[in-house]
């Protein structure tokens, strides 16, 4: 089966006041933005398996002074409480909500960035399984897990 026409996007995060760029998406949170490099010809190949939906995360992205902060979320966690015994995390839009993107342009990103927050379950799951993150280091709130990154 033939998988549907999809343009292939490149993303990146740059300074706000970088002059550019034309397409921008810019989170009113923060002073970076995220860009969209799209290229029309670039075809997905031919395969025979059945066309798989793609999980969506929202990745927001901010920058402290040397530092590249990424938030990370599953797209249905976005605006949720999550509740464990004494533990509340909320699952804010004005932290995590940023460019809804593919789990695989976020793990993208994470090369990018130097302290990593995710939460849920598919963007942890792919953190884990490309060895970003360590099984130990994973914390459970109500069943969705969180985790972080740093690096020094």
């Amino acid at each position: 089966m033939q998988q549907p026409y999809q343009p292939k996007r490149r993303l990146k995060w740059e300074l706000l006041n970088d002059p550019t760029f034309s397409t921008n998406v810019i989170n009113p949170y923060s002073i970076v933005m995220i860009s969209c490099d799209w290229s029309p010809y670039e075809m997905p190949e031919e395969k025979d398996e059945p066309c798989q939906e793609t999980v969506l995360v929202y990745a927001n992205v901010r920058r402290w002074g040397q530092n590249v902060l990424l938030a990370l979320c599953d797209a249905d966690l976005l605006g949720t409480v999550l509740r464990d015994g004494r533990i509340v995390f909320e699952v804010r839009e004005d932290f995590y909500k940023g460019l809804k993107i593919s789990v695989e342009e976020a793990i993208d990103l994470i090369g990018q960035s130097t302290i990593i927050n995710m939460v849920g379950k598919n963007i942890v799951r792919k953190a884990l399984e490309k060895g970003l993150v360590h099984p130990q280091a994973i914390l459970k709130i109500s069943g969705v897990p969180h985790a972080q990154i740093v690096k020094i």
